[in-house]
């Protein structure tokens, strides 16, 4: 028996698992005997991220009860990771005129801009902000206060070998 050759491919590559042999190939079989009977089965090990294995094994079987088999091991890896936000993907800076509360929906992501997460099949992303508000106490000044929004992305995809995350900062200033 022969197995096909083992594969590695990205991670947004689509197969279909009850039919690996369209796009990995059949093993071959030859013996003395006809009527050869080849079973395939096969392992997925595939995390939310979409890398990790799937192994096929192929047995086969002739008309004398005799038996042999091989494997093939198909690794899907994220071949292109996500590389985070390009720069006029994070929200853009912004100034207002007149005094308000820091804390109204006014000056909320919703209205004032999230990052855009162009994320794909492989990555696990999300968002979040943390804000710094800083009031002035200076009645000639005609600021009333400023707000640094620290977001931070995160690809839950790209572990760190020291722990945590692949993680991308900006700090936005209104």
């Amino acid at each position: 028996i022969t197995c096909p050759k083992d594969q590695t491919i990205d991670c947004d590559f689509v197969y279909d698992l009850n039919n690996l042999s369209k796009d990995f190939g059949s093993a071959v079989a030859y013996d003395n005997c006809q009527n050869l009977n080849i079973v395939e089965t096969h392992v997925e090990k595939v995390t939310n991220c979409r890398v990790g294995t799937i192994t096929r094994t192929f047995t086969v079987t002739d008309a004398g009860g005799r038996s042999a088999s091989c494997t093939q091991t198909i690794t899907i890896q994220a071949l292109a990771p996500y590389t985070g936000p390009l720069a006029t993907e994070w929200p853009q800076n912004v100034s207002m005129n007149g005094c308000g509360d820091p804390t109204s929906s006014a000056f909320s992501p919703d209205v004032l801009g999230r990052p855009v997460l162009n994320q794909g099949a492989c990555s696990l992303v999300g968002a979040d902000y943390a804000d710094q508000i800083f009031n002035f106490n200076n009645p000639s000044s005609p600021a009333c206060f400023k707000i640094l929004r620290k977001w931070t992305v995160l690809d839950w995809c790209q572990p760190l070998d020291k722990g945590g995350y692949k993680t991308w900062s900006y700090t936005q200033e209104i």
